[in-house]
């Protein structure tokens, strides 16, 4: 009955410095340590991320602190396969996804209390897949075949809070609205500026994209209204 994979997603954050001097990118694929980091630390500043992991946007990131989001893909990368698809399958459904990182950070803690069952995706398949669970041996057979698999597979889900994601059925020992449970970033991981404060990503204002034409036409304009 339980159908499986062996397909694996592979979830990583790029982040993207910019040299305030000499306006030269750097792409770099997190986490980064510390002693890497305090060659760039001087005269830099975040641009922008990339990230693979379904349902958390780069833009988001650049209101986090870099500390937070170092200290995430170093969680990622702790991820098994099996976990991973498990998160994925998270991320991918609105209804169970995540909404900040120290949420994603909190499941690398206890991936166990999510169950994905792949492949799964109607209550009659929850149904079918809980009720072979169960130990019908003193039962006589017209009673077993009395069961109504998808009302069965209807009740299942709302006990174990259940939802249907693109890799199958996956279910919680928590409510899926639980608040952020904010983690200590290790030491390790721990980047801030020189001057000790959270460093931030920014990205380019309205300002900054004014097209070099633009100038010029607001140039023009001022010197027809001296006339």
């Amino acid at each position: 009955m339980k159908k499986s994979t062996n397909a694996t997603i592979p979830l990583y954050i790029a982040v993207e410095f910019l040299s305030t001097e000499t306006y030269e990118s750097l792409w770099i694929t997190l986490p980064v340590a510390k002693e890497y980091f305090n060659f760039w630390r001087d005269g830099i500043r975040i641009n922008g991320y990339d990230t693979t992991v379904p349902g958390l946007s780069a833009y988001k990131l650049t209101d986090v602190p870099f500390a937070v989001v170092n200290h995430l893909a170093a969680r990622l990368n702790m991820l098994n396969g099996e976990q991973t698809l498990k998160l994925t399958a998270i991320m991918s459904n609105y209804s169970t996804q995540f909404k900040t990182p120290e949420q994603i950070i909190d499941y690398t803690y206890n991936p166990d209390r999510y169950t994905l069952i792949p492949g799964i995706s109607t209550h009659w398949e929850v149904g079918q897949y809980r009720i072979s669970e169960l130990d019908f041996s003193g039962l006589p057979s017209a009673l077993i075949e009395c069961f109504d698999e998808t009302r069965f597979g209807h009740k299942i889900a709302r006990q174990e809070d259940g939802w249907f994601t693109p890799l199958g059925y996956i279910s919680t020992k928590d409510k899926w609205d639980k608040p952020a449970r904010k983690r200590r970033v290790p030491a390790s991981w721990d980047i801030k500026d020189k001057n000790g404060e959270d460093i931030t990503g920014k990205w380019p204002d309205d300002d900054d994209l004014l097209l070099d034409d633009d100038l010029l036409l607001d140039d023009e304009m001022e010197l027809d209204g001296d006339d």
